[in-house]
């Protein structure tokens, strides 16, 4: 019965290994999401770096053109253009940034949700541990301390009247009842 009851904590132990596992792995993949939107923060920060140039390039452009009245026209134009994407640009990233700084504070939440089931599981699974080990412990002591006691038998001949008063036509003889009174003590 013990042997069976402990076949079946390790098979729930197990399984609570197996979530245990299933939750560290969702954390994993969160930070995995979360270093990518770190780094497409960052491309979308060096294109908005790269748009600053050209527009400071393009205003020394039309410093340099001035007396040209149709390049600094073109220039203008490219210039407003230029402010116009940068505009474009920026309001773009701002949302793109509101909606990662979103998905990252979703992240966060989730993770210290994760995180938090992991440690209750965590806990759970060795106050679990802990009050089978001492459930065995116990047992374990009061097996050594309590052997299973010496089974008192009858004289062979008390035997074989019980026997002969609950079976009289059983044909066992004294010799028949000390055989398995010798038996029954020696296992």
């Amino acid at each position: 019965m013990h042997l069976q009851t402990c076949i079946e904590e390790i098979s729930r132990l197990s399984t609570d290994r197996t979530e245990e596992e299933s939750l560290r792995q969702q954390l994993q993949q969160t930070q995995e999401e979360l270093k990518q939107t770190q780094e497409q923060i960052a491309a979308a920060n060096q294109e908005l770096d790269a748009t600053n140039q050209k527009l400071a390039a393009a205003e020394q452009q039309l410093a340099d053109v001035a007396g040209d009245q149709e390049e600094v026209e073109k220039l203008k134009t490219q210039v407003e253009t230029l402010t116009t994407d940068r505009a474009a640009d920026r309001e773009q990233f701002a949302a793109e940034l509101d909606r990662t700084r979103e998905e990252l504070e979703a992240e966060r939440a989730d993770h210290q949700q994760v995180q938090a089931q992991l440690d209750r599981k965590c806990e759970e699974l060795d106050r679990t541990r802990r009050e089978e080990l001492d459930r065995k412990s116990e047992e374990l002591e009061k097996l050594k301390r309590n052997p299973t006691p010496a089974i008192e038998l009858s004289e062979p001949a008390d035997l074989l009247n019980q026997l002969k008063a609950l079976h009289p036509k059983s044909k066992a003889t004294l010799g028949d009842v000390e055989a398995l009174v010798e038996i029954i003590e020696e296992s």
